[in-house]
């Protein structure tokens, strides 16, 4: 996570709302990372009560206006 700017900032977003998250390091020829990724090519992946939010970016803007625990692939 440390290598990739947008996982670090989910996951500090995350922690600054005081959101439950995980942090899956996972590499793209990874059967774990086939299935939550489900054929998207960037990270972080991001889920929101088993429900796919996307990347940072959309995580960033869904954040503002949720209070949900959030699971941080990448």
């Amino acid at each position: 996570m440390d290598y990739c700017p947008y996982s670090v900032n989910a996951a500090k977003l995350a922690s600054s709302q005081d959101k439950k998250h995980i942090n899956v390091k996972a590499s793209k020829n990874d059967t774990l990372y086939e299935k939550i990724s489900k054929g998207r090519t960037t990270i972080p992946v991001v889920y929101v009560d088993g429900k796919y939010i996307g990347g940072f970016t959309e995580y960033e803007s869904y954040a503002k206006n949720a209070k949900k625990s959030v699971n941080v692939l990448e």
